[in-house]
């Protein structure tokens, strides 16, 4: 069983990797190639579409993105008292 620490560092690591890779997305060249790009661009374009429309994919999303799944439902200290 994974360690709240450990899943806390994989949260935070994926995330900055998820924003690294948002953030170099919306430059014209993608990897240099300007072809990539607009790929991308279409495909990021796609993505927000289906997160906007869909309240399933919604509702994970920004589950995962708030660190719910990865973070324990109770502390130990909530259970003192």
């Amino acid at each position: 069983m994974w360690s709240y620490e450990i899943k806390s560092k994989a949260n935070a690591y994926s995330l900055s990797l998820v924003l690294d890779f948002v953030k170099n997305s919306y430059e014209d060249k993608f990897l240099g190639s300007e072809l990539l790009g607009n790929a991308l661009g279409l495909a990021w374009n796609t993505v927000m579409e289906v997160l906007d429309s869909s309240k399933f994919v919604k509702h994970n999303f920004t589950s995962f993105a708030s660190g719910a799944l990865t973070h324990p439902s109770s502390y130990e200290w909530e259970n003192i008292y």
